[in-house]
């Protein structure tokens, strides 16, 4: 199963190319953490435990680069190349076009979530039930046999 997390929110470019993130400057730096950290650690298993701390902190009240180094201890990652990525003006002006070109133009907010190639119903909410039914393979992943059994874990399944 492919996994792509696409960072950049309900951002915009203006006419003449600055960017504006919906909830302010403080978002746009988090996406660039966030890109960079996918950039740099592009296995799911190894940027999603990042992924998923910062957007839990997102409220905690602690700056963007604290919660950044927060969570890549947590998630064992080296906050030096982290910061060196988001510190590179041109790097991270790439990245952050990157994944606005990777934002599907029809979205209408955040999370939008597609399962092979069509927008999730659910948004997310009953994810695995999701990828369970679209699952084409020879062997479902394992979350299925165990969402089934017990539903109301499947949300929680999801960020295992």
């Amino acid at each position: 199963m492919n996994i792509t997390v696409v960072p950049f929110g309900n951002a915009k470019y203006g006419p003449f190319g600055g960017l504006k993130c919906q909830h302010g400057p403080d978002e746009c730096v988090a996406n660039s953490y966030e890109q960079c950290v996918i950039d740099l650690y592009p296995d799911f298993a190894s940027y999603f435990p990042f992924y998923n701390c910062i957007e839990s902190k997102i409220d905690s009240g602690l700056s963007i680069p604290q919660q950044a180094s927060d969570c890549a201890g947590t998630a064992g990652l080296d906050l030096a190349e982290i910061e060196a990525c988001v510190s590179d003006k041109p790097r991270a002006a790439a990245l952050q076009h990157k994944y606005y070109n990777m934002t599907p133009s029809a979205h209408k907010y955040v999370p939008w979530v597609v399962v092979n190639g069509v927008h999730s119903p659910s948004d997310g909410s009953q994810l695995i039930a999701e990828v369970c039914k679209a699952y084409r393979g020879p062997v479902p992943p394992a979350a299925c046999a165990t969402a089934a059994a017990n539903p109301a874990r499947a949300t929680e399944l999801c960020m295992a």
